[in-house]
């Protein structure tokens, strides 16, 4: 049973948090950006600009081909890690063994017993993704929310849920109105580590919030907007800084809080992506 205090911390939670918490895909976007980054010109031949086409953002030219495949040393890993995407005709293809590509916290541990194990990951998004005004609820057993180019899928949800009392909470059972998610509160331990990540039964390792030691890797910094994913109507993802004027190329980097992207871009997330 939880007191009255916590019941209001758990909605204002869902309130704040509903693209962590139950992850909605809004796909924003019609004019046409510079995407360049200092990482994405050392792994990509390919031109930094999306293209727009009657409604439809175009990027078949943003970083096609990116491959990693690298032994992963973290005691919690210890095994290859290896991400392949590619521009093919229409779509953007991952294959993937889902192992993260940088050091991760202890798994199994006394929050999240389950143990990091290879996946077998093969998706495909749009080229040519469509702006929609409408959000569309992703993540969990509704569908993937996203790929970091690593090959780690993001899933903010959790298995957790609460009922319209707020006293009557699961973590275990998702059947409730009130998602309860895995970061941004002290109430629920779900395990993750320092890339706002952990593992799910079957082994997959997965983020709910910034994957930190990515964004390390990509050489994230407040001088740069550095893509890290992407979305699964086929928009890039961003982290964690972008241009203080959103359709402005040329305006100054702004670090950009979640506060800031729910305001100005109709998205409630972790993430900043391209518009």
């Amino acid at each position: 049973m939880m007191n009255h205090s916590l019941c209001n911390k758990i909605k204002l939670l869902k309130m704040s948090l509903l693209s962590a918490a139950i992850s909605s895909i809004v796909a924003c976007g019609s004019n046409e950006q510079s995407l360049t980054t200092a990482s994405e010109k050392s792994t990509s031949s390919n031109s930094d600009t999306t293209t727009v086409i009657s409604g439809t953002s175009s990027t078949e030219n943003v970083l096609c081909q990116y491959s990693y495949n690298e032994y992963n040393d973290s005691i919690s890993v210890q095994t290859t890690s290896s991400a392949d995407w590619a521009c093919t005709g229409t779509t953007r293809d991952l294959v993937a063994n889902g192992i993260p590509d940088h050091p991760v916290g202890t798994f199994p541990n006394p929050d999240n017993p389950n143990t990091i194990a290879e996946q077998t990951i093969s998706e495909s998004f749009t080229l040519t993704p469509i702006q929609s005004d409408t959000a569309t609820l992703m993540g969990g057993p509704r569908g993937l929310l996203g790929v970091v180019l690593n090959g780690v899928k993001i899933d903010a949800g959790t298995g957790g849920s609460c009922d319209d009392s707020g006293d009557n909470c699961s973590l275990a059972d998702n059947s409730g109105n009130w998602n309860i998610e895995a970061l941004s509160q002290d109430t629920f331990n779900f395990g993750t580590d320092d890339n706002n990540a952990h593992v799910q039964p079957d082994g997959t390792y997965h983020y709910h919030g910034i994957p930190e030691g990515f964004f390390a890797l990509r050489g994230g910094n407040s001088s740069t907007m550095t893509l890290i994913a992407w979305a699964a109507d086929g928009f890039p993802i961003y982290a964690r800084y972008g241009y203080s004027i959103a359709d402005d190329a040329s305006s100054v980097y702004r670090h950009l809080s979640n506060g800031n992207v729910c305001t100005r871009l109709g998205i409630c997330s972790w993430l900043w992506r391209f518009r």
